[in-house]
Protein backbone atom coordinates (compact mmCIF):
# COMPACT_ATOMS: atom_id res chain seq x y z
CA UNK A 1 0.00 0.00 0.00
CA UNK A 2 1.27 3.30 -1.20
CA UNK A 3 1.75 6.10 1.27
CA UNK A 4 -0.25 9.32 1.80
CA UNK A 5 0.77 12.29 -0.46
CA UNK A 6 2.47 14.75 1.66
CA UNK A 7 1.69 18.57 0.86
CA UNK A 8 3.05 21.32 1.77
CA UNK A 9 0.42 24.03 3.82
CA UNK A 10 -1.69 26.12 1.39
CA UNK A 11 0.21 29.43 1.93
CA UNK A 12 3.14 27.43 1.00
CA UNK A 13 1.45 25.94 -2.29
CA UNK A 14 2.42 28.83 -5.18
CA UNK A 15 2.34 28.66 -9.60
CA UNK A 16 6.09 27.57 -8.60
CA UNK A 17 5.39 23.81 -6.84
CA UNK A 18 1.60 23.42 -8.68
CA UNK A 19 1.02 22.06 -11.07
CA UNK A 20 0.60 23.71 -14.16
CA UNK A 21 0.23 21.66 -17.24
CA UNK A 22 -2.05 18.54 -17.34
CA UNK A 23 -0.76 17.44 -21.01
CA UNK A 24 -4.23 16.99 -21.78
CA UNK A 25 -4.17 17.58 -26.33
CA UNK A 26 -6.43 20.11 -27.70
CA UNK A 27 -9.76 19.56 -28.41
CA UNK A 28 -9.65 21.19 -31.91
CA UNK A 29 -7.46 24.00 -33.88
CA UNK A 30 -10.43 25.91 -34.32
CA UNK A 31 -11.25 26.29 -30.13
CA UNK A 32 -6.82 26.91 -29.85
CA UNK A 33 -7.32 29.54 -32.93
CA UNK A 34 -10.91 31.04 -30.99
CA UNK A 35 -9.24 31.47 -27.61
CA UNK A 36 -6.35 33.45 -29.34
CA UNK A 37 -8.43 35.51 -31.04
CA UNK A 38 -10.20 36.68 -27.97
CA UNK A 39 -7.10 36.54 -25.88
CA UNK A 40 -5.34 38.87 -28.26
CA UNK A 41 -7.80 41.32 -28.48
CA UNK A 42 -7.96 41.43 -24.74
CA UNK A 43 -4.80 42.45 -24.53
CA UNK A 44 -5.02 45.56 -26.54
CA UNK A 45 -7.62 46.80 -24.11
CA UNK A 46 -7.04 48.25 -21.13
CA UNK A 47 -7.88 44.73 -19.53
CA UNK A 48 -4.77 43.44 -20.49
CA UNK A 49 -2.94 46.13 -18.65
CA UNK A 50 -5.01 46.22 -15.54
CA UNK A 51 -6.19 42.58 -15.51
CA UNK A 52 -4.94 38.97 -15.66
CA UNK A 53 -5.69 37.15 -18.68
CA UNK A 54 -5.41 33.18 -18.26
CA UNK A 55 -6.02 31.23 -21.21
CA UNK A 56 -6.32 27.06 -21.04
CA UNK A 57 -3.97 27.83 -17.36
CA UNK A 58 -4.93 25.77 -14.56
CA UNK A 59 -7.17 27.73 -11.70
CA UNK A 60 -6.29 26.77 -8.06
CA UNK A 61 -9.31 27.84 -6.55
CA UNK A 62 -9.69 25.63 -3.60
CA UNK A 63 -6.97 24.11 -1.49
CA UNK A 64 -7.30 20.77 -0.11
CA UNK A 65 -8.31 19.99 3.49
CA UNK A 66 -5.17 19.37 6.22
CA UNK A 67 -3.87 16.10 5.54
CA UNK A 68 -5.64 15.56 2.77
CA UNK A 69 -3.82 13.45 0.15
CA UNK A 70 -5.46 14.99 -2.82
CA UNK A 71 -4.03 18.45 -4.60
CA UNK A 72 -6.02 21.85 -4.01
CA UNK A 73 -9.32 21.56 -6.23
CA UNK A 74 -8.30 23.34 -9.98
CA UNK A 75 -10.04 24.21 -12.75
CA UNK A 76 -8.25 24.86 -16.28
CA UNK A 77 -10.96 27.80 -18.31
CA UNK A 78 -9.92 28.26 -22.40
CA UNK A 79 -10.08 31.34 -21.19
CA UNK A 80 -10.98 33.67 -18.26
CA UNK A 81 -9.99 37.20 -16.94
CA UNK A 82 -9.40 38.32 -13.42
CA UNK A 83 -10.10 41.84 -13.22
CA UNK A 84 -7.91 44.58 -11.31
CA UNK A 85 -4.37 42.55 -10.94
CA UNK A 86 -0.99 43.01 -11.88
CA UNK A 87 -0.87 41.63 -15.59
CA UNK A 88 2.60 39.56 -14.95
CA UNK A 89 3.05 36.30 -16.63
CA UNK A 90 2.11 33.65 -14.52
CA UNK A 91 2.48 29.95 -14.88
CA UNK A 92 -1.32 28.83 -12.78
CA UNK A 93 -3.82 31.06 -10.79
CA UNK A 94 -3.48 30.38 -7.50
CA UNK A 95 -6.65 32.34 -5.43
CA UNK A 96 -4.73 31.76 -2.05
CA UNK A 97 -1.44 33.39 -3.33
CA UNK A 98 -3.71 36.11 -5.12
CA UNK A 99 -5.61 37.52 -2.03
CA UNK A 100 -8.45 35.28 -2.69
CA UNK A 101 -9.28 36.75 -6.39
CA UNK A 102 -10.86 34.59 -9.13
CA UNK A 103 -12.14 35.30 -12.80
CA UNK A 104 -14.30 37.45 -13.15
CA UNK A 105 -15.24 35.93 -16.95
CA UNK A 106 -14.74 32.67 -17.95
CA UNK A 107 -14.89 31.09 -21.67
CA UNK A 108 -15.40 27.63 -22.09
CA UNK A 109 -15.54 25.98 -25.50
CA UNK A 110 -17.74 23.17 -26.13
CA UNK A 111 -16.89 19.81 -27.95
CA UNK A 112 -18.27 16.34 -27.60
CA UNK A 113 -15.61 15.38 -24.73
CA UNK A 114 -16.30 18.71 -22.89
CA UNK A 115 -20.08 19.48 -23.24
CA UNK A 116 -21.05 17.41 -20.06
CA UNK A 117 -18.66 18.57 -17.47
CA UNK A 118 -19.24 22.36 -19.05
CA UNK A 119 -22.89 22.19 -18.58
CA UNK A 120 -22.73 20.60 -15.42
CA UNK A 121 -19.71 20.33 -12.94
CA UNK A 122 -17.59 22.99 -14.00
CA UNK A 123 -20.74 25.24 -14.60
CA UNK A 124 -22.01 24.65 -10.67
CA UNK A 125 -18.56 25.45 -9.63
CA UNK A 126 -18.38 28.65 -11.48
CA UNK A 127 -21.40 29.41 -9.98
CA UNK A 128 -19.85 29.11 -6.71
CA UNK A 129 -17.31 31.94 -7.31
CA UNK A 130 -18.97 35.05 -6.61
CA UNK A 131 -16.74 37.08 -8.41
CA UNK A 132 -17.78 35.60 -11.42
CA UNK A 133 -20.13 37.37 -13.59
CA UNK A 134 -20.16 36.21 -16.79
CA UNK A 135 -20.10 32.65 -18.31
CA UNK A 136 -19.52 31.37 -21.81
CA UNK A 137 -19.81 28.61 -23.39
CA UNK A 138 -19.35 28.15 -27.53
CA UNK A 139 -18.84 25.41 -29.99
CA UNK A 140 -16.17 26.76 -32.59
CA UNK A 141 -17.82 23.73 -34.76
CA UNK A 142 -21.82 23.94 -34.97
CA UNK A 143 -21.79 28.28 -33.77
CA UNK A 144 -23.34 26.86 -30.36
CA UNK A 145 -23.37 29.75 -27.84
CA UNK A 146 -25.10 30.04 -24.68
CA UNK A 147 -23.75 32.68 -22.08
CA UNK A 148 -24.92 33.26 -18.29
CA UNK A 149 -24.97 36.71 -16.18
CA UNK A 150 -24.77 36.46 -12.72
CA UNK A 151 -27.72 37.96 -10.73
CA UNK A 152 -28.62 38.14 -6.95
CA UNK A 153 -26.16 35.42 -6.72
CA UNK A 154 -27.13 33.08 -9.22
CA UNK A 155 -26.93 32.24 -13.22
CA UNK A 156 -29.39 33.48 -15.06
CA UNK A 157 -29.32 32.71 -18.85
CA UNK A 158 -28.33 36.01 -21.02
CA UNK A 159 -30.61 37.10 -24.41
CA UNK A 160 -28.73 38.03 -27.39
CA UNK A 161 -30.50 41.49 -28.07
CA UNK A 162 -31.82 42.56 -31.51
CA UNK A 163 -28.18 42.69 -33.26
CA UNK A 164 -27.56 39.62 -31.89
CA UNK A 165 -25.15 40.61 -29.04
CA UNK A 166 -24.40 39.58 -25.87
CA UNK A 167 -23.77 42.02 -22.82
CA UNK A 168 -20.82 41.05 -21.10
CA UNK A 169 -21.25 43.25 -18.01
CA UNK A 170 -18.15 42.11 -16.18
CA UNK A 171 -15.95 43.38 -18.92
CA UNK A 172 -17.83 46.32 -20.05
CA UNK A 173 -18.20 44.94 -23.76
CA UNK A 174 -20.20 42.83 -26.41
CA UNK A 175 -19.53 39.35 -27.72
CA UNK A 176 -20.58 39.24 -31.10
CA UNK A 177 -20.42 36.78 -34.10
CA UNK A 178 -18.42 37.61 -36.53
CA UNK A 179 -18.23 36.18 -40.37
CA UNK A 180 -14.19 36.82 -41.26
CA UNK A 181 -10.74 35.39 -41.48
CA UNK A 182 -8.77 34.73 -38.68
CA UNK A 183 -4.95 33.21 -39.29
CA UNK A 184 -6.18 32.27 -42.68
CA UNK A 185 -9.18 30.50 -41.84
CA UNK A 186 -12.35 31.96 -43.27
CA UNK A 187 -15.62 31.12 -40.74
CA UNK A 188 -17.77 32.03 -38.15
CA UNK A 189 -16.04 33.68 -34.72
CA UNK A 190 -16.54 34.99 -31.66
CA UNK A 191 -15.40 38.30 -31.13
CA UNK A 192 -15.66 41.60 -28.71
CA UNK A 193 -16.74 44.99 -29.37
CA UNK A 194 -17.04 47.93 -27.27
CA UNK A 195 -19.97 49.78 -26.26
CA UNK A 196 -20.82 51.37 -29.10
CA UNK A 197 -20.89 47.63 -31.19
CA UNK A 198 -18.08 48.78 -33.01
CA UNK A 199 -15.18 45.23 -33.66
CA UNK A 200 -12.11 45.69 -31.16
CA UNK A 201 -9.16 45.10 -33.30
CA UNK A 202 -7.08 42.27 -33.76
CA UNK A 203 -3.42 43.02 -33.49
CA UNK A 204 -2.80 42.33 -37.17
CA UNK A 205 -5.82 44.63 -37.71
CA UNK A 206 -4.25 46.97 -35.78
CA UNK A 207 -1.24 46.36 -37.39
CA UNK A 208 -2.54 47.01 -40.49
CA UNK A 209 -5.11 50.40 -39.59
CA UNK A 210 -2.04 51.89 -38.19
CA UNK A 211 0.00 51.13 -41.47
CA UNK A 212 -3.12 52.45 -43.80
CA UNK A 213 -2.76 55.35 -41.00
CA UNK A 214 1.02 56.06 -41.74
CA UNK A 215 0.34 55.17 -45.28
CA UNK A 216 -2.62 58.17 -45.27
CA UNK A 217 -1.16 60.32 -43.34
CA UNK A 218 2.90 59.76 -45.75
CA UNK A 219 0.23 60.59 -48.83
CA UNK A 220 -1.70 63.76 -46.92
CA UNK A 221 2.05 65.08 -46.03
CA UNK A 222 3.12 64.14 -50.04
CA UNK A 223 0.04 66.20 -51.59
CA UNK A 224 1.15 68.91 -48.74
CA UNK A 225 4.07 69.28 -50.23
CA UNK A 226 3.25 69.16 -53.58
CA UNK A 227 0.48 71.98 -52.94
CA UNK A 228 3.40 73.50 -51.10
CA UNK A 229 5.48 73.50 -54.22
CA UNK A 230 2.72 74.20 -56.50
CA UNK A 231 2.19 77.38 -54.07
CA UNK A 232 5.76 78.36 -53.80
CA UNK A 233 6.09 78.14 -58.12
CA UNK A 234 3.01 80.04 -58.55
CA UNK A 235 4.39 82.71 -55.98
CA UNK A 236 7.25 83.01 -57.82
CA UNK A 237 5.57 83.11 -61.39
CA UNK A 238 3.79 85.89 -60.03
CA UNK A 239 6.44 87.50 -58.76
CA UNK A 240 8.28 87.33 -61.43
CA UNK A 241 5.43 88.91 -63.72
CA UNK A 242 4.92 91.79 -60.52
CA UNK A 243 9.00 92.16 -61.25
CA UNK A 244 7.88 92.30 -65.01
CA UNK A 245 5.02 94.84 -64.75
CA UNK A 246 7.17 96.91 -62.68
CA UNK A 247 10.08 96.84 -64.99
CA UNK A 248 7.51 97.89 -67.38
CA UNK A 249 5.91 100.36 -65.76
CA UNK A 250 9.80 102.08 -64.70
CA UNK A 251 9.95 101.77 -68.55
CA UNK A 252 7.24 103.47 -69.40
CA UNK A 253 7.69 106.12 -67.06
CA UNK A 254 11.79 106.47 -68.42
CA UNK A 255 10.25 106.51 -71.87
CA UNK A 256 7.21 109.63 -70.84
CA UNK A 257 10.03 111.18 -68.88
CA UNK A 258 12.43 111.22 -72.58
CA UNK A 259 9.32 112.30 -74.46
CA UNK A 260 8.65 114.81 -71.96
CA UNK A 261 12.07 116.25 -71.95
CA UNK A 262 11.95 115.63 -76.11
CA UNK A 263 8.69 117.91 -76.25
CA UNK A 264 10.28 120.56 -73.63
CA UNK A 265 13.47 120.85 -75.59
CA UNK A 266 11.35 121.05 -78.51
CA UNK A 267 8.84 123.51 -77.75
CA UNK A 268 12.27 125.51 -76.19
CA UNK A 269 13.55 125.24 -79.87
CA UNK A 270 10.00 126.81 -80.81
CA UNK A 271 10.31 129.36 -78.89
CA UNK A 272 14.06 130.03 -79.65
CA UNK A 273 12.74 129.74 -83.26
CA UNK A 274 9.86 131.98 -82.59
CA UNK A 275 11.88 134.54 -81.05
CA UNK A 276 14.27 134.49 -83.95
CA UNK A 277 11.24 134.78 -86.45
CA UNK A 278 10.30 138.09 -84.38
CA UNK A 279 14.04 139.26 -84.41
CA UNK A 280 14.14 138.61 -87.55
CA UNK A 281 10.56 140.34 -88.37
CA UNK A 282 11.72 143.22 -86.54
CA UNK A 283 15.11 143.84 -87.83
CA UNK A 284 12.70 143.63 -91.40
CA UNK A 285 10.39 146.18 -90.19
CA UNK A 286 13.22 148.80 -89.22
CA UNK A 287 14.68 147.69 -92.02
CA UNK A 288 11.78 148.78 -94.79
CA UNK A 289 11.11 151.79 -92.65
CA UNK A 290 14.78 152.77 -93.38
CA UNK A 291 14.16 152.10 -96.53
CA UNK A 292 10.98 154.25 -96.42
CA UNK A 293 13.25 156.79 -94.83
CA UNK A 294 15.84 156.82 -97.71
CA UNK A 295 13.81 156.57 -100.21
CA UNK A 296 11.56 159.46 -99.16
CA UNK A 297 14.65 161.57 -98.56
CA UNK A 298 16.10 160.66 -102.11
CA UNK A 299 12.70 162.03 -103.41
CA UNK A 300 13.22 165.53 -101.05
CA UNK A 301 16.58 165.74 -102.61
CA UNK A 302 15.23 165.31 -106.28
CA UNK A 303 12.78 167.42 -105.44
CA UNK A 304 15.05 170.61 -104.28
CA UNK A 305 17.59 169.44 -107.30
CA UNK A 306 14.92 169.80 -109.96
CA UNK A 307 13.74 173.01 -108.51
CA UNK A 308 17.01 174.65 -109.13
CA UNK A 309 17.44 175.23 -113.15
CA UNK A 310 20.72 176.72 -114.90
CA UNK A 311 21.44 180.46 -115.25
Amino acid sequence: MSSPVTLPPPQLLTEENLPYDDDEPSDSQDADLQVDLLASILYLTPHGRQSCICASQFVYYEPAPPRHPLPPRRLSPDLCVVLNTAPRLRKSWVRWAEGGRLPAFVVELLSERTEARDLGEKKNIYEGWAELQDYVLYDPIDGRLEAWHRVRGQFVPVQADAAGRYRLVSLDLWLVRWDGTYRGFDREWLRLADQNGRLLPTPEELATQESERRADAEAQHREAHDRRGMAEAHAREEAARRVAAEARTVEAEAHAREEAHQRAVAEARAREEADQRAVAEARAVDAEARLVEVERQLAELQARLSGVGPD
